[in-house]
Protein backbone atom coordinates (compact mmCIF):
# COMPACT_ATOMS: atom_id res chain seq x y z
CA UNK A 1 0.00 0.00 0.00
CA UNK A 2 2.89 2.19 0.50
CA UNK A 3 3.31 2.44 -3.13
CA UNK A 4 -0.24 3.39 -3.94
CA UNK A 5 -0.39 6.25 -0.90
CA UNK A 6 3.43 7.50 -2.88
CA UNK A 7 1.55 7.25 -6.21
CA UNK A 8 -1.90 9.23 -5.19
CA UNK A 9 0.75 12.09 -3.13
CA UNK A 10 2.27 12.93 -6.62
CA UNK A 11 -1.07 12.72 -8.71
CA UNK A 12 -2.25 15.46 -5.96
CA UNK A 13 1.02 17.25 -6.09
CA UNK A 14 0.07 17.19 -10.16
CA UNK A 15 -3.11 18.37 -9.83
CA UNK A 16 -2.51 21.49 -7.60
CA UNK A 17 0.51 22.32 -9.74
CA UNK A 18 -1.74 21.87 -12.86
CA UNK A 19 -5.13 23.42 -11.79
CA UNK A 20 -3.23 26.97 -11.78
CA UNK A 21 -1.93 26.59 -14.92
CA UNK A 22 -5.42 25.71 -16.45
CA UNK A 23 -7.38 28.59 -14.87
CA UNK A 24 -4.32 31.28 -16.03
CA UNK A 25 -4.72 29.31 -19.95
CA UNK A 26 -8.32 30.56 -19.67
CA UNK A 27 -7.16 34.63 -18.21
CA UNK A 28 -4.88 34.44 -21.15
CA UNK A 29 -7.49 32.69 -23.76
CA UNK A 30 -9.71 35.85 -23.13
CA UNK A 31 -6.88 38.42 -22.83
CA UNK A 32 -5.90 36.72 -26.32
CA UNK A 33 -9.27 37.48 -27.80
CA UNK A 34 -9.84 40.71 -26.12
CA UNK A 35 -6.49 41.99 -27.84
CA UNK A 36 -7.79 40.28 -31.32
CA UNK A 37 -10.77 42.08 -31.10
CA UNK A 38 -9.51 45.43 -30.10
CA UNK A 39 -8.12 45.29 -33.49
CA UNK A 40 -11.41 45.37 -35.42
CA UNK A 41 -12.77 49.27 -34.39
CA UNK A 42 -9.81 50.01 -36.10
CA UNK A 43 -9.97 48.22 -39.67
CA UNK A 44 -13.79 49.21 -39.84
CA UNK A 45 -12.98 52.51 -39.33
CA UNK A 46 -10.01 52.72 -42.12
CA UNK A 47 -12.34 50.78 -44.17
CA UNK A 48 -15.48 53.37 -43.49
CA UNK A 49 -13.91 56.72 -43.76
CA UNK A 50 -11.50 54.93 -46.23
CA UNK A 51 -9.44 58.21 -44.53
CA UNK A 52 -5.56 56.44 -42.89
CA UNK A 53 -5.14 60.03 -41.63
CA UNK A 54 -4.48 60.01 -37.67
CA UNK A 55 -3.41 56.54 -37.83
CA UNK A 56 0.09 55.80 -36.63
CA UNK A 57 1.72 53.78 -39.07
CA UNK A 58 5.00 53.71 -37.21
CA UNK A 59 3.30 51.71 -33.99
CA UNK A 60 1.18 49.22 -36.28
CA UNK A 61 4.80 48.25 -38.22
CA UNK A 62 6.33 48.17 -34.59
CA UNK A 63 3.70 45.61 -33.13
CA UNK A 64 3.87 43.35 -36.39
CA UNK A 65 7.62 43.00 -35.63
CA UNK A 66 7.08 42.91 -32.46
CA UNK A 67 4.17 40.15 -32.91
CA UNK A 68 5.94 38.40 -35.30
CA UNK A 69 9.10 38.35 -32.91
CA UNK A 70 7.17 36.21 -30.19
CA UNK A 71 5.40 33.94 -33.05
CA UNK A 72 8.64 32.87 -34.16
CA UNK A 73 10.07 32.12 -30.70
CA UNK A 74 6.41 30.66 -29.93
CA UNK A 75 7.17 28.87 -32.86
CA UNK A 76 11.16 27.78 -31.62
CA UNK A 77 9.74 26.66 -28.24
CA UNK A 78 6.67 24.65 -29.63
CA UNK A 79 4.17 26.59 -27.78
CA UNK A 80 0.75 26.67 -29.76
CA UNK A 81 -1.36 28.66 -28.04
CA UNK A 82 1.34 31.74 -28.20
CA UNK A 83 2.31 30.68 -31.97
CA UNK A 84 -1.62 31.57 -32.76
CA UNK A 85 -2.02 34.30 -30.31
CA UNK A 86 0.78 36.11 -31.72
CA UNK A 87 0.04 34.85 -35.23
CA UNK A 88 -3.31 36.68 -35.29
CA UNK A 89 -2.39 39.88 -33.66
CA UNK A 90 0.47 39.58 -36.63
CA UNK A 91 -2.32 38.94 -39.13
CA UNK A 92 -4.30 41.95 -37.64
CA UNK A 93 -1.48 44.50 -37.38
CA UNK A 94 -0.72 43.76 -41.04
CA UNK A 95 -4.16 44.13 -42.02
CA UNK A 96 -4.59 47.77 -40.36
CA UNK A 97 -0.57 48.29 -42.23
CA UNK A 98 -1.86 47.31 -45.73
CA UNK A 99 -5.38 49.00 -44.87
CA UNK A 100 -2.93 52.73 -44.33
CA UNK A 101 -1.17 52.47 -47.37
CA UNK A 102 -4.59 51.70 -49.33
CA UNK A 103 -6.31 54.87 -47.62
CA UNK A 104 -3.25 57.19 -47.29
CA UNK A 105 -3.80 59.67 -50.10
CA UNK A 106 -7.41 59.53 -49.74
Amino acid sequence: MVGFEMISEYMLSFINYIIPLLKFQYVLSFAVIISIIGYIPQMLKLQKTKDSHGVSLATYVMWSFVSFTFALHAYFINDVYFLIAQGLQFFACIIIVILHYKYRNK
